[in-house]
């Protein structure tokens, strides 16, 4: 993992997994960048896919009543979302996960799909460096 300032960040390309970083802590939800530019000469980006898709309560959509019903499945969206560099404070900072990263991310999601039947490989030296 890297961590990068906002200038940093602002250079890394589409398809750049990402969260919030405060010192010592990963901080919020895993992005996948889905824009890059350049702006008035100065690289940019206007989206982010959420890895997690999220749940807004609107109770003529997805009828949630306050309180859980396992027998309810509820919808959730998972668009990309307008999140610009400019929404971001100057101090931000950001971890930017390597491709080594992200498979052990792919892997673990891939042994809850098969029920955690098999193997999951979430040791770190299994996988090449970036």
């Amino acid at each position: 993992m890297k961590i990068l300032n906002k200038e940093q960040f602002a250079k890394t390309p589409v398809g750049t997994v990402f969260c919030e970083f405060e010192p010592t802590i990963l901080d919020g939800d895993i992005y996948v960048k889905s824009d890059f530019r350049v702006y008035n000469g100065k690289p940019t980006f206007n989206g982010a896919i959420p890895l997690c898709p999220y749940f807004e309560t609107q109770e003529y959509e997805d009828n949630y009543q306050g309180h859980p019903d396992e027998n309810i499945t509820y919808y959730t969206q998972c668009n990309s979302i307008d999140t610009a560099l400019c929404d971001f404070e100057d101090d931000q900072l950001f971890a930017v996960f390597s491709k080594s990263e992200i498979r052990r991310m792919i892997d673990v999601l891939t042994f809850a799909l098969s029920d955690c039947e098999g193997n999951c490989i979430t040791d770190e030296e299994c996988y090449i460096t970036d």
